[in-house]
């Protein structure tokens, strides 16, 4: 399955399941913006990912509501959709 043209936002990004999706996915043609607390962690995974573009990469808790509203709007506005 191919993901050229989606946008995906993969939250708690930055290790774990979350890393290794993000990465599945680069790998499948998915532009992504990943979510996690830890931005350092967030540039490795996206620096381990191939993907043509770069991915966009938000810092905040979830359990955070300003913070889940602010990552999906970023998500939105930076890419100007959301698929996945």
């Amino acid at each position: 399955m191919a993901f050229t043209g989606k946008v995906i936002l993969i939250t708690g990004a930055s290790s774990g399941i979350g890393a290794a999706t993000a990465k599945r996915f680069a790998g499948l043609g998915a532009t992504l913006a990943l979510a996690g607390r830890n931005l350092e962690n967030l540039k490795q995974v996206a620096s381990d990912c191939s993907t043509k573009s770069i991915p966009l990469l938000l810092t905040g808790e979830l359990t955070n509501e300003k913070d889940t509203k602010a990552i999906l709007d970023k998500t939105i506005d930076h890419f100007g959709q959301l698929d996945v």
